[in-house]
This record gives structure tokens, C-alpha cells and sequence, in this order.
């Protein structure tokens, strides 16, 4: 068990650090069930209750996850021969899965890309030219050695394209900036007339909300149905932000075009790599995050339905007593009225060592006679028998 996925989950879930520690400890060494722990651990856990105890196991699965996914992006770089101590360094202070996977993404395998082509074919020089110098392209064309020149340009501006667009800096900042200021925009497909559930999704034939807004769960019921209507070739759906700012961003951050000579290719080269690479990363995992948001909302639905209708009378309308045998802390007793509203409860000690047979014999009498009861339930675990 890593020390630092304990300080992690501790800052993450507000937890103290040796609860989680021992939380985890009762998860992975000794096998628990989180209910167990949850009713049969208090004394280990300070009370910490099944979602806190849930919220724990979930952070850690995700630091494992993301811990094996840095050993294996390290080691695939490290057999390119491509793994600087830089590099290194920013994958191991990775704290998210999407930045891990934008330092990864220069360097996965794949078919080689245009930018790949261009620097094997020479045009790196060129393209980190158009990057600082105060010159023309005309000059810089005038001055050049290609024979090729425009096939040269073409090559060059591929490589800043590829450049821009795997730049971490600008493409993080987007990403806090795309939850912030885009929205999702939904419109009907020109075949959509010829599917029989089409009626069903009227309301999303035009429709277009900011994403930070469906995250709530009082509307993730709507990305949902979006989803659906997707699937099912209805809807068009697709993230909207405002391309212009992004332009103007990605400018300033990364070159002083009033200093440069080359600023129309620039510009050309920003616009192919937001329109071409950016945008298209992070409307995916926007349309990603929202539907696993939504997912887990519906989730927590269900099963707050599920729990109702668990807990509906399963005898009706009826007073009941509830009694959960023990042994040294003795039996647990509880009482609801016909309704479900709780009564009263207390503890009785039937069994050894304190062997109050008569006494909890007249408790349960009486909470008979009283209350009117009509039932009595008993758990099935140890000495539930001995009880009966």
C-alpha cells in the first residue's frame, strides 16, 4: 500500500490519513466487504459511514489505475529512447488520467504522422525558423536552400501544427476553460423522420445548454437522452466554444506575433491544430466526463428507488418489532408502528454471560401489549436460533 495514495485520498475525500489507512488496510489484507466494515469496524474507522468507506475504495482503484497506466507510458518511452528526465518528472507528478495521456500522446505507436514525415524529411529547420524569425516568408523563401520550397512550407507548418497541438500547457488550460464556457448542442439529422422513436426526443431537436450546467444531477437525466437519441441517429450532437478565443489564447501563449514576420502561417498553423487536433480531443472528453457523470447520477437514482421500495411493509401495515441478536453486546431491540415511524428502541441480554432471560422476557411483553404489535422479526445470524 503506497504512502503517497493515502496522503492523496486523505486531501482528496477531506478523510484524516490513518483512517484511510486502516479503512484500506481492512479492504485489501483482510478482505472486507464495505457494509462490514461500515457495522462491524466503527471502532477501527471512528464511524465512517458505507459512502465514505465506498469513496475510499473508489480513490484508491483510481490511484492504482493511474499508477500502472505511469509505469507503462515510461517504459513505452523509454524503448523509443525518447524519455528525458523532464519528461519523466512531469509523468510522475501527473495527478490525472488526461494529463498523463496528453504527455503520452507525442508518442504512441501509430501510423507516423504528417508532422513525423515532415521532420524526417528535413523541415524541422524551416518550421522552427517561421517559429522566431522577424523575417518574411518571402525572405525566408528568397534565402532558402529547398529545392521544393512550397512542399518545404507544407512540411513546416505540419510540424508547428503538431507542435501547438501537443503543447500540455495550452491544452489544460482549454480543458479548465471548455467546463467553464462551452456548451453542447444538440439538432436533428436529416434522416431522422424514418426512425419511429424520433416523437420521443422532440425536445432535444433544437437544444443547446452549457456543459457546466448539465453536470448537475437535477439535469443529467437530459444528457441521457441525448446520448440516446445519438445512438439511435436522431440527434447530432456536438460541443460548441467559442473558436475565436481559443485562437487568441493559443496565440499569446505561445508566440509574440508582433515581433515575428511569419504571422499569417502562424495563424494558419494555430487554426489547423484547434480545428484539426484541440477541439476534437476535448469535445470527446467532455462527451465522455458528462456521460459518466450522468451515469453515476442515474446510478445513485436507482438505487435510492431500490431502497424505497425495499423498505416498503413487506407484512403491510403493520407494528413490528425488530430484534438483532447479540451475544456480549446483547440484542438489539427496535420498534415501528403501523405506519414505518420508529417507536422506541433498546437493548436486551438474553444469553450468556449476563443470561437476563426474565427481564428481556418482560421487555418484549410489554412493547407487545403497548404498542399493539402485531409481528416480531429476528436476524438469521449468530445466535438468531438461541434468541427465537
Amino acid at each position: 500500500m503506497e504512502s503517497q495514495f493515502i496522503t492523496s485520498i486523505a486531501g482528496n475525500l477531506s478523510i484524516k490519513p490513518h483512517l484511510v489507512e486502516r479503512v484500506l488496510k481492512l479492504l485489501i489484507e483482510e478482505d472486507c466487504t464495505v457494509p462490514f466494515i461500515a457495522r462491524y469496524r466503527k471502532e477501527q474507522t471512528s464511524g465512517l459511514d458505507e459512502v465514505q468507506i465506498t469513496s475510499i475504495k473508489d480513490e484508491y482503484e483510481k490511484e492504482v489505475e493511474l499508477a500502472k497506466r505511469k509505469t507503462f507510458v515510461l517504459d513505452a518511452i523509454k524503448k523509443l529512447e525518447k524519455l528525458t528526465s523532464e519528461l519523466e518528472k512531469k509523468i510522475l507528478a501527473c495527478t490525472q488520467m488526461s494529463t498523463l495521456e496528453d504527455l503520452y500522446a507525442p508518442y504512441k505507436t501509430k501510423r507516423k504522422t504528417k508532422g513525423q514525415i515532415a521532420i524526417e524529411a528535413g523541415f524541422q529547420p524551416l518550421a522552427d525558423l517561421i517559429k522566431t524569425s522577424t523575417d518574411s516568408i518571402e525572405k525566408i523563401k528568397k534565402e532558402s536552400k529547398f529545392e521544393d520550397f512550397e512542399q518545404a512550407l507544407e512540411g513546416a507548418k505540419d510540424i508547428i501544427a503538431e507542435e501547438i497541438s501537443h503543447n500540455i500547457e495550452v491544452k489544460e488550460f482549454l480543458r479548465q476553460e471548455y467546463w467553464k464556457q462551452a456548451t453542447l448542442k444538440t439538432s436533428k439529422r436529416s434522416k431522422a423522420d424514418e426512425i419511429k422513436e424520433t416523437p420521443k426526443f422532440q425536445d432535444y431537436f433544437d437544444f443547446e445548454q452549457k456543459i457546466k450546467d448539465l453536470k448537475s444531477p437535477k439535469v443529467t437525466h437530459r444528457f441521457l437522452a441525448i446520448r440516446r437519441a445519438a445512438s439511435l441517429k436522431i440527434l447530432k450532437v456536438d460541443i460548441n466554444f467559442d473558436e475565436e478565443w481559443a485562437l487568441k489564447y493559443i496565440e499569446g501563449a505561445l508566440f509574440q506575433m508582433s515581433k515575428l514576420g511569419c504571422q499569417d502561417i502562424l495563424k494558419e498553423c494555430i487554426r489547423r491544430a484547434y480545428k484539426v487536433s484541440i477541439h476534437l480531443s476535448l469535445s470527446l472528453e467532455v462527451k465522455s466526463e458528462l456521460k459518466k457523470i450522468s451515469d453515476e447520477s442515474a446510478i445513485s437514482v436507482f438505487g435510492i428507488n431500490l431502497k424505497n421500495l425495499l423498505l416498503q411493509p413487506y407484512l403491510g401495515p403493520k407494528a413490528v418489532i425488530g430484534i438483532d441478536p447479540g451475544v456480549k453486546t446483547g440484542c438489539k431491540v427496535a420498534v415501528i408502528d403501523n405506519t414505518g415511524k420508529f417507536l422506541a428502541d433498546t437493548v436486551i441480554y438474553p444469553h450468556p454471560p449476563k443470561n437476563h432471560k426474565a427481564e428481556s422476557k418482560t421487555i418484549i411483553e410489554t412493547c407487545i401489549e403497548q404498542l399493539n404489535i402485531q409481528y416480531i422479526a429476528i436476524g438469521n445470524g449468530t445466535f438468531g436460533r438461541e434468541t427465537l
